[in-house]
């Protein structure tokens, strides 16, 4: 992942005050990340400087796919505006967060984005949900509710 910044002391002081020794435990997953920045360079007059910092984050309880559950979990269609209702009462009484994909079965970036969700509602499973909306299947008011343009 590359990074554009004018000042990229932010990224670098966010990244020094993390702890360099997350805690260990044998239901954890540990994931690295490299972050590329490039910045004007003060020795030349148009090139680049490119500096690359790595950082590690930690997750106690570990990925779905490590703990031997599913790789991929089916989001669950909204049907109606009272399905939309009852999903979000639903959600407030347990303070859960849900991710509603607002989609049509004919779009190729939704298409593609689809079993991208699906794999990130395993690894979320079960403490977000995840639902999807069919723009072409569902009536107008629930499509303006939703503040979607097809």
């Amino acid at each position: 992942m590359s990074v554009l910044v004018a000042n990229p002391r932010v990224i670098y002081r966010e990244l020094a005050q993390r702890d360099p020794n997350p805690p260990s435990s044998s239901s954890s997953s540990t994931s690295t990340c490299s972050v590329s920045v490039q910045t004007p360079s003060p020795h030349k007059k148009r090139g680049r400087r490119t500096v690359e910092w790595r950082a590690k984050a930690s997750w106690l309880g570990g990925s779905a796919a490590a703990s031997g559950g599913p790789t991929s979990v089916e989001m669950e269609p909204i049907e109606g505006t009272e399905h939309l209702d009852q999903v979000l009462d639903r959600a407030k009484e347990l303070s859960q967060p849900v991710i509603i994909d607002w989609m049509a079965s004919w779009c190729r970036k939704c298409i593609y984005l689809k079993p991208k969700l699906e794999k990130l509602a395993a690894e979320y499973h079960p403490r977000i949900k995840f639902y999807f909306v069919d723009v072409n299947k569902v009536s107008v008011a629930l499509v303006k509710r939703g503040n979607v343009s097809v």
